[in-house]
């Protein structure tokens, strides 16, 4: 008699015990499923690339495919998760580390944050918070960018209309060099409305959808 035909005999004796021990697992593991936590998901859209100035023969969506994924790895940040905590009384960065992840949409301009919490409203209120936090990060990072640029070009406007009223005043230097330093006065002045009217134009180049 092969091992087959014996186990065969055996099952058919003993088949209430195996039907009981199945449906007792069964049992267990949906007892078990049951009782865990149940987690739900928020989710924060963010639009890359709006309102942003392409230059001249840049491909547009190349530029905003970097973007998306600059700001994919940015968005999971320690130092930004900081912040987030510190907008979510009882959060710290470790249950964020944990609860959060960032994709970039395939084929989109779009930057999904999704949370897990126990609570819906909670869950939704963290990937909420990430996203304005990030948001918040960009536009301080764009605002000091252009007050930086702003102040260095008004500075070498100074110095440069300092030393033409000084030549003015003395009578004396040579045209040509008179010359030299109104066009590089009239330069400079171009350059400061020009960044001036860029950081205007330019606003957020990420927002929340």
């Amino acid at each position: 008699m092969s091992l087959l035909q014996l186990f065969d005999i055996f099952y058919r004796r003993q088949r209430r015990v195996f039907l009981a021990v199945a449906a007792a697992v069964f049992l267990a593991a949906a007892a078990m499923t049951l009782a865990l936590p149940k987690e739900y998901r928020g989710v924060s859209t963010l639009f890359v690339g709006e309102n942003r100035q392409i230059g001249a023969g840049a491909d547009a969506v190349q530029l905003d495919d970097i973007l998306a994924q600059t700001y994919a790895k940015l968005l999971q940040t320690e130092d930004l998760q900081r912040q987030v905590a510190a907008r979510l009384p009882g959060v710290n960065t470790d249950e964020l580390d944990s609860k959060v992840s960032v994709e970039v949409v395939p084929a989109t301009r779009l930057l999904q944050i999704s949370a897990l919490d126990r609570s819906p409203r909670r869950a939704q209120e963290i990937a909420n918070t990430y996203a304005e936090v990030f948001v918040d990060a960009q536009q301080a990072s764009l605002t000091k960018t252009t007050k930086t640029r702003l102040d260095r070009l008004n500075r070498q406007i100074g110095e440069l209309a300092d030393e033409l009223a000084s030549l003015d005043d003395a009578a004396s230097g040579s045209s040509a060099r008179r010359a030299q330093l109104q066009t590089s006065l009239e330069s400079l002045r171009q350059s400061y409305a020009s960044t001036q009217e860029s950081a205007v134009a330019q606003g957020q180049n990420v927002s929340v959808s």
